[in-house]
């Protein structure tokens, strides 16, 4: 997100406290995984820069990625060696969704941000089979109930975008559960810092949410879960940069000294 853009703002403004510092985590760990580091040693105009930046903490993610779904992993409903009609259709599903590129990109969210969410969407006239879509976590705020914090009341998915015409939009998603355990979807979009419109409202035909959504790694007292790279990671990564600019430095002006000798 750009903080110099309405929409950007908007959306930054409109959270909570909690909210933006787990999205400023998020952002710091993003930075990380591509590379986008600070320098750990300063460099003067006109000199060599001997900043190192080890990227360490795309290593730990992409291990992680590559352990959980270097390998397909398979689905059963029945046991037997004969693939069954629902397994089948399970297959179909998963092919259409482009199997493991949209895993390897659920895991590389997990890692990164301790939370991961796939949305579903019923197949559109014409097709066969629902989309499986791999939501931001950062787009994604949960309200649980505070009694029980496995218990979702609603899911909002809301994001800056740009629309056809460069209209500053932001785009709104709330999947809410009813009192009778069905789930309300309630499509919204504020145009050009205007007031939210309603797009649509429509009730999710099945019992479960249409959102499914998974900790990372445990974390046993709130809901959103624990990343592969947590600030006290990034903070070591940070560390060993700082050491390896100093020595890169130091090899700089000492590793070949010149032989001098006087009085002789």
């Amino acid at each position: 997100m750009n903080p110099n853009n309405y929409a950007d703002r908007l959306w930054i403004e409109g959270i909570s406290a909690e909210e933006r510092a787990r999205l400023d985590r998020y952002g710091k760990a993003w930075a990380a995984y591509f590379g986008e580091m600070p320098d750990t040693i300063k460099v003067k105009p006109g000199q060599p820069d001997d900043n190192i930046k080890a990227n360490f903490a795309r290593v730990i993610v992409d291990a992680g990625v590559s352990y959980l779904f270097g390998q397909e992993p398979t689905f059963e409903l029945d046991e037997g060696k004969e693939r069954s009609a629902p397994e089948q259709y399970l297959d179909e599903v998963w092919r259409a969704n482009h199997k493991m590129q949209l895993l390897q990109k659920v895991a590389t969210n997990g890692a990164v941000c301790g939370h991961a969410y796939v949305k579903i969407v019923p197949p559109k006239p014409g097709q066969r089979f629902p989309r499986l879509i791999n939501l931001s976590p950062e787009y994604v705020n949960v309200v649980c109930d505070p009694d029980d914090i496995d218990e979702v009341w609603r899911y909002v998915i809301q994001y800056p975008a740009r629309g056809k015409n460069g209209e500053r939009l932001v785009i709104r998603q709330t999947v809410e559960r009813l009192a009778d355990e069905r789930w309300e979807l309630t499509d919204e979009i504020s145009v050009n810092d205007g007031k939210w419109q309603t797009r649509q409202s429509l009730i999710w035909p099945f019992r479960w949410s249409p959102i499914v959504d998974c900790q990372n790694r445990p974390s046993p007292n709130e809901y959103y879960g624990i990343a592969d790279i947590e600030p006290d990671v990034l903070a070591m990564n940070r560390s060993i940069n700082f050491t390896l600019s100093n020595l890169q430095r130091i090899l700089r002006f000492h590793a070949h000294p010149k032989t001098w000798g006087k009085g002789f």
